[in-house]
């Protein structure tokens, strides 16, 4: 999860911060659970941002492996 978070503040040149307009409640837990994410970057293309997003799987095992990110990087 969080190596996607780091590709999104890349992305942005760190110009904000993460989730930066939402309150960290259980409001902000439900709405990663139904889906919501980090928008793409304008910089982003659109193959680092699905890197991004499958990141930010729910499901752990889902998501890629370090050996796989080297790979599509």
């Amino acid at each position: 999860w969080a190596f996607g978070v780091t590709l999104w503040q890349l992305y942005t040149l760190g110009q904000e911060p993460p989730y930066a307009p939402l309150e960290w409640t259980v409001d902000f837990a439900q709405m990663l659970i139904n889906g919501t994410r980090l928008q793409q970057p304008t910089q982003a293309p659109d193959e680092v941002y699905e890197l991004m997003m499958a990141c930010w799987d729910l499901e752990p095992g889902e998501r890629p492996t370090f050996e796989d990110l080297h790979a599509a990087l």
